[in-house]
């Protein structure tokens, strides 16, 4: 009866023991599965047991539970489980329904603990206020460089110069969706090598921008206004998206008819409007030339809802909750906010015409985001000061007015005599022939000037050297020349020339075409020449 009573209790250990420790020497959390879960998917979090000899422990109670729980739409199921046999592993799963949702699982086993990273649940369909456009890249996918060098100095085109662009989509809640499929349409160049690609794991579409025909849309003149950017504006009817006329890059707010003579207006709201700058073309008769005859406008199209405010935070879309309206994805060639014959556009309800608003919320629609670009162009002899040409050219909206021109000391003055050491200031304005700031693609494009024996060089004012970000047509370049002789000798005895010495400078801007395999140019300045004692 003993030895019975003593094979029991051994028995009892031996299931004991295959039944597993009730708290492990340690918890450890695994993984989830998918990397990158959408409203709707079923997400697998993965944790594991370990005893205290280091092997899985099997049979343990594990009890999961979120870090969040203030949305009743993330679940977490089966609450309760146990370790598996011969991993020592243990797996739940959360779901998300209606909205995206960012938790983490909390597995607990006795006294041990385990958590998950914060698991992001994106929502499954691209929201109207997360579609992003944005050409010319900086660093990685940053973007904001706005201008590719395309015109020689007889306007003839120089084709291949590529830029970078990226499209980046997102739901209402900001969260990156990967695997959406996202449409370009240019009105000028090429965007290729397929107009369609795939967002990235971030939620990226990432694609080349090439010049090349068609030429963008020649406009006339125009007259900036400032204006409420807000879509949800009444200063927006059905048929209109809420851009300016030029985007802000291109500081349309200090337009004036005429920058190379005239200063800025006071006003950067433009109360009365701002005309766009204008000028005869000397090499093309008849033609006018204004910054948006180069203006290219882009569009990124993809499949998404329209943005609304949820205002109870119930995730969906009630009737009474403000939205915005959008109107069919279209190619605004002319820059006045909205379709005319002629422009691309896509044909969202195939009804065979472009459509505006329509006045209900869509939760199925395109939704599209705009981009634009500047095509610049150098300047030829006849857009120079000295190089005008006799008769001076005119048009019915433009005179004649060049793009390169020496501002002081007056034009003819280039004969600068320098004291012993003296000092004499020199200033340009200078432009691409359309009235657009040359492009500043590369670290090192800018004005300069270089120094020689006789003459020392300084830059100064708004013409530094650099990647420009901003785009604001005619810039001020401005040199100080200095005689470069030492300090007279402390005896008294002046190291003058006699007679006076002559000195050369030529002052030239260096451009880049492209920040992506761009060839580099200079544009030369008027020279500058002078004695110094």
């Amino acid at each position: 009866m003993l030895m019975r009573s003593g094979v029991a209790v051994a028995a009892l250990a031996v299931v004991l023991a295959g039944c597993g420790e009730q708290s492990p020497a340690s918890l450890v959390y695994v993984g989830f599965e998918p990397a990158q879960p959408k409203i709707g998917d079923i997400v697998t979090v993965r944790f594991a047991a370990v005893d205290t000899r280091g092997l899985p422990a099997e049979g343990i109670p594990v009890h999961f539970e979120l870090s969040s729980t203030t949305s009743p739409d993330v679940k977490v199921q089966p609450a309760d489980s146990s370790t598996n046999k011969g991993t020592g592993e243990v797996i739940t799963q959360i779901i998300a329904t209606r909205r995206p949702a960012a938790v983490s699982v909390i597995a607990t086993a006795g006294d041990k603990v385990a958590q998950s990273p914060v698991i992001s649940i994106s929502g499954d369909y691209v929201s109207g206020r997360g579609i992003t456009f944005q050409c010319g890249h900086i660093a990685g996918a940053a973007a904001g460089i706005h201008a590719l060098l395309a015109y020689g100095p007889s306007r003839d085109l120089i084709a291949g110069t590529v830029m970078d662009c990226t499209a980046h989509v997102a739901d209402r809640s900001g969260i990156g969706i990967a695997g959406a499929s996202v449409t370009f349409l240019a009105e000028a160049g090429a965007i290729g090598p397929s107009a369609t690609t795939l967002t990235d794991a971030v939620g990226n579409a990432d694609v080349t921008y090439k010049v090349s025909l068609p030429l963008p849309q020649d406009v006339d003149p125009g007259t900036y206004r400032h204006i409420n950017p807000d879509p949800t504006s009444p200063d927006y009817d059905s048929v209109h998206i809420p851009q300016p006329l030029a985007p802000d890059w291109m500081q349309p707010w200090e337009w004036r008819i005429d920058p190379m003579n005239n200063p800025p207006p006071d006003d950067p709201t433009c109360p009365a409007g701002c005309p766009e700058p204008r000028r005869a073309d000397p090499v093309r008769p008849g033609i006018t030339n204004n910054p948006r005859d180069n203006l290219v406008t882009m569009i990124a199209v993809t499949a998404g809802e329209e943005p609304y405010v949820d205002l109870n935070d119930n995730g969906v879309h009630d009737d009474t909750e403000p939205f915005v309206d959008t109107i069919e994805p279209f190619v605004d060639a002319n820059d006045n906010g909205t379709w005319d014959p002629g422009e691309f556009y896509v044909d969202t309800n195939a009804d065979g015409s472009w459509t505006g608003k329509n006045g209900t919320w869509d939760a199925n629609t395109l939704i599209w985001a705009q981009e634009r670009i500047l095509w610049t162009g150098l300047p030829n002899n006849y857009d120079y000061q000295e190089g005008a040409p006799s008769p001076l050219p005119s048009t019915p909206l433009a005179q004649y007015i060049p793009v390169v021109a020496q501002i002081y000391p007056a034009p003819g003055s280039m004969q600068l005599n320098l004291d012993h050491h003296g000092s004499v200031s020199v200033g340009y304005r200078i432009s691409d022939p359309w009235f657009n700031t040359l492009p500043g693609n590369d670290d090192g494009d800018g004005c300069f000037a270089n120094p020689t024996e006789l003459v020392r060089v300084s830059q100064y004012g708004t013409g530094a050297t650099g990647i420009r970000l901003a785009y604001g047509g005619v810039i001020p370049i401005n040199f100080d020349i200095y005689d470069a002789h030492e300090e007279d000798p402390p005896d008294g005895g002046a190291t003058t020339f006699n007679p006076p010495a002559d000195w050369f400078i030529y002052p030239a801007c260096k451009v880049h075409s492209s920040r992506r395999d761009g060839f580099e140019v200079e544009v030369n300045l008027t020279p500058i020449k002078g004695t110094v004692k």
